[in-house]
């Protein structure tokens, strides 16, 4: 197979998104590193690189030292706003990491219902400083506005 050849090129666009996921966090697919000479063979995960399963967030990532700069900016200023995440496994990282700011997790997990209520509640009390949310399931429907005076795309 080589270069041009339309095989090789839809392999390599179908694999986009999961590049992509990897340098966001490889964690999300550490147990799935593989043999790269696999990619034709089994094109979904068996390729992802062994480094993903080495990966350690806080030895090899610097984004959570900038997330936390930007969040103590901001709460020097009283502000009070919105993390968003992507990926479950980046969730339970942050969740663990931003322990200080007091969040308020709005997952895949929750009801309608719960994020209403969360959304309500976080209004309400000032004691939480961020929502940590999935850029997934946190609708436009929840309006948080003036109280979440930022929003961070972590992801």
């Amino acid at each position: 197979m080589e270069k041009g050849d339309h095989t090789f090129d839809d392999a390599i666009i179908s694999q986009f998104t999961i590049m992509q996921t990897i340098v966001e966090n490889p964690l999300v697919f550490a147990d799935k590193a593989g043999d790269p000479s696999k990619i034709f063979q089994e094109p979904e995960t068996s390729w992802i690189p062994d480094a993903c399963a080495q990966f350690d967030y806080l030895r090899d990532s610097s984004k959570l030292e900038i997330l936390e700069d930007i969040l103590e900016d901001k709460m020097e200023n009283e502000k009070r706003g919105i993390v968003w995440y992507n990926h479950p496994k980046t969730f339970e990282f942050l969740k663990q990491n931003l322990e200080k700011y007091n969040p308020i997790c709005i997952t895949a997990d929750d009801s309608d219902e719960e994020r209403i209520s969360k959304a309500e509640y976080f209004k309400k009390h000032d004691e939480h400083k961020i929502i940590l949310a999935s850029v997934n399931v946190l609708t436009s429907s929840v309006t948080l506005s003036p109280e979440a005076t930022f929003l961070i795309y972590y992801e």
